[in-house]
């Protein structure tokens, strides 16, 4: 069985891509008009379909615009799959939080006491009003889960 390199295997889907867009252009010339409105219907396809429209303005003559659609295409599926991938496996995660699990017991402890403001403890800790209203509504409603 004969093996195929990457750049072969691109220079074959280039060629098919430049053939579509040739078939679209014979299209156009044999019905005497360009399609009625295709970029309005396109926002609901998807990605693939959305440049196959695109190809039949300029394209259709020159390639090169639906090429680099369609590898952009490409990246954006393999970057899906990798999330996808890193997800399954735990490792892809939102932003860090500011302050550790130490630290939000702590801040939770000192608001308690009733002796520092919120203003306060933001200071203290280096942090915004709003995270430490956020970490405290946080530890709320993780001991509301516990006691369920």
């Amino acid at each position: 069985m004969p093996s195929c390199s990457a750049t072969s295997v691109a220079a074959l889907l280039r060629s098919a891509i430049i053939v579509m867009a040739v078939r679209n252009l014979a299209r156009v010339i044999s019905r005497g008009r360009p399609p009625a409105r295709p970029r309005a219907r396109a926002a609901a396809r998807p990605a693939m379909v959305r440049s196959r429209i695109r190809s039949r303005s300029n394209s259709a003559i020159c390639g090169a615009p639906h090429i680099a659609e369609f590898e952009a295409d490409l990246i954006r599926l393999r970057t899906r799959e990798g999330m996808a991938v890193a997800r399954a496996r735990g490792k892809l995660r939102g932003k860090q939080p500011k302050l550790s699990d130490k630290q939000q017991k702590e801040l939770r402890r000192m608001h308690d006491t009733g002796d520092y403001s919120i203003s306060d403890l933001a200071e203290l800790f280096s942090i915004s009003r709003p995270t430490v209203y956020r970490t405290l509504a946080r530890q709320e409603g993780g001991a509301v889960a516990k006691a369920a």
